[in-house]
């Protein structure tokens, strides 16, 4: 049992006034009432009570997926209390910490789902910092981040970059290749050199370990690899078997994300409320470019890339 912090609303008085403040609105989460959100969205602080309040559709959600011969994938099932955020490994860049953070002030589970038979792509934001980017190694004498670039979580000499084409990267020489079948120079699997560095920089928010599981096989199975079925049944386990934390209209893509907000993530929530009467459970994730980069040590919580209240009460 994990000691979660109270997720109720802040109440902040004046003389004349008293405001109530949500968690939501407290830590600075997209607005879900905007236009462009509505509908799509449950704010932090609902998100558990919301789920807890759908267990009884789980067998509903089952039969769903018996019906659509897709099985039951392995989301685990014996917590009632799971977010999940949906990447293609798992890893610790600042955005999983913060997602986790904002998990846990909700008094959820974080876990992590993860698609390591999906392929490399050099023009993917996401993907390619899994092979190359920058690591923090804390604050300058100014202020300001620390950086250096990495390649496969280690710190590279700059001067071993300079004139090398842009096409001879590791994303790029990776491109197109599963992700499970990367390896780092040292021989150690991508996915493995990712989940260690997980473990490591979560271990002081996440006390009971990191959770993970892989829905490659699931989706093969079903064969929903190259199809739009496949944003359907992904968006079917929060329905009732847990929360999505995700922002479909803003975060690390931007604008590359529009049309497949438009064309495939808003008619699958939309089909899924059509056939269960709700819509799947989705927090807006918080995005900044700093999210994009690699904590290098456990000193993290000390540079403030990670905003101190979502950490208030966790460590």
């Amino acid at each position: 049992m994990i000691n979660t912090p109270p997720s109720g609303p802040t109440v902040w008085t004046t003389p004349h006034t008293e405001y109530i403040v949500s968690l939501h609105e407290k830590f600075g989460l997209p607005d879900v009432n905007s236009p462009l959100r509505r509908g799509y969205y449950v704010r932090l602080e609902e998100a558990a009570k919301r789920l807890r309040e759908r267990e009884h559709l789980r067998a509903e959600v089952s039969r769903f997926w018996e019906e659509q011969k897709w099985g039951a994938p392995p989301i685990p099932v014996n917590d009632c209390n799971l977010a999940v955020i949906s990447r293609n490994l798992a890893t610790a860049r600042f955005e999983d910490i913060v997602y986790a953070a904002l998990a846990r002030q909700a008094g959820l589970e974080p876990v992590w789902s993860t698609l390591n038979g999906d392929k490399m792509c050099a023009g993917s934001p996401i993907k390619t910092t899994y092979l190359q980017g920058h690591l923090v190694l804390g604050r300058g004498g100014l202020g300001g981040l620390k950086l250096e670039k990495h390649e496969y979580l280690e710190i590279v000499d700059p001067r071993s970059l300079r004139g090398r084409p842009a096409n001879s990267s590791p994303a790029h020489r990776h491109h197109n290749q599963p992700l499970f079948e990367i390896f780092a120079p040292n021989g150690t699997p991508l996915t493995t050199l990712h989940r260690v560095h997980q473990m490591k920089m979560l271990a002081p928010i996440c006390p009971r370990g990191v959770i993970s599981f892989d829905i490659t096989s699931w989706y093969r199975d079903g064969n929903l690899m190259n199809s739009r079925q496949y944003y359907i049944a992904l968006m079917s386990l929060f329905v009732a078997h847990g929360v999505l934390f995700e922002d479909f209209h803003g975060g690390e893509s931007g604008e590359q994300l529009d049309a497949f907000t438009a064309e495939v993530f808003q008619p699958a929530s939309r089909r899924l409320k059509d056939i269960f009467g709700v819509a799947p459970l989705v927090v807006p994730l918080p995005w900044k470019r700093e999210y994009a980069y690699y904590p290098s040590n456990t000193s993290w919580p000390e540079w403030n890339v990670v905003p101190p209240e979502y950490l208030n009460g966790l460590l």
